[in-house]
């Protein structure tokens, strides 16, 4: 038999402030989920519930696959590098250096209207 014992006799500080915090995490947290189809809302009688649905599954999958690995490793070596550097300096950057990388990134440049020639 497992006994557990009480180790606060007393409220914690500010727990009800972190209760306001976490709620609204959690509203803002599933919002986006639902923006993206990734959970749907469930509507009963006795409240709002969330389900999961079939791109919940896939998207899952992907943060399990070898994909997302070698993203996340590409991803933290770039916060690493300019995780620091201002937009202006990013955006100079890229608009001096873009004819080296391809017309790939040039189109995309050319949509977002931020290239300069």
């Amino acid at each position: 038999m497992i006994r557990i014992k009480k180790v606060f006799t007393h409220p914690l500080p500010h727990r009800s402030s972190e209760i306001i915090v976490r709620r609204k995490l959690v509203q803002e947290s599933l919002d986006i989920l639902i923006s993206r189809g990734l959970v749907s809302p469930v509507y009963k009688n006795t409240g709002v519930f969330y389900s999961a649905n079939k791109s919940t599954s896939l998207f899952v999958n992907l943060l399990k696959s070898t994909y997302f690995s070698k993203l996340t490793l590409v991803v933290e070596w770039v916060l690493s590098k300019y995780g620091n550097v201002s937009t202006s300096m990013l955006n100079k950057l890229v608009n001096e250096n873009i004819h080296f990388w391809g017309g790939e990134f040039e189109y995309e440049a050319l949509v977002r209207s931020t290239y300069e020639q």
